[in-house]
């Protein structure tokens, strides 16, 4: 719930996305509803946030949302919810800041608006097009397999820990 707040400045355009594609549903995983969203509210579908559902949860989804601040705070940020989307095979549309824009310029995975009309464009367009949404998220597997899973990193770890030694 504390990231609620940075749908606060594209509330107005996912509204008008989910009101010109009403099969569309905006579904949000946390531990509350997330009453502060007053425009986005009558339209989000809430599940509780459990360990045991959150893989499931994100599973489920056509396209991963992160949008975070552009500030010093989120460029030091990871990017743990855009690398889990990711992983899942689910294609992302993230504020392209810090982690969010690296990942963003390492594969063809989602898009990253720079304003909140890019926001409704883009989910739009992932809407429209569920053949690219598929080809991010592929995109998306490979590049987690290739820089981010425990086969990649596992030896890089190692070999920063001999270094130490």
């Amino acid at each position: 719930s504390s990231s609620f707040k940075y749908f606060l400045p594209i509330e107005r355009e996912v509204r008008k996305f989910l009101c010109d594609f009403p099969a569309a549903r905006l579904l949000f995983m946390a531990d509350r509803f997330p009453n502060e969203l007053k425009v986005l509210a009558p339209y989000v579908n809430f599940v509780k946030w459990s360990v045991e559902g959150e893989v499931d949860f994100i599973q489920s989804l056509d396209v991963g949302l992160m949008p975070i601040a552009e500030d010093m705070w989120s460029k030091g940020k990871c990017a743990y919810k855009s690398l889990l989307y990711a992983a899942c095979g689910i294609p992302i549309v993230i504020t392209p800041t810090g982690v969010n824009q690296k990942l963003l310029d390492q594969s063809d995975i989602g898009f990253g608006p720079k304003n909140p009309k890019e926001w409704y464009e883009y989910l739009s367009v992932l809407f429209s097009d569920r053949s690219l949404g598929r080809q991010l998220g592929g995109n998306g597997i490979k590049l987690i397999e290739r820089d981010y899973s425990l086969n990649s990193c596992a030896p890089k770890i190692i070999e920063v820990l001999r270094k130490s030694y």
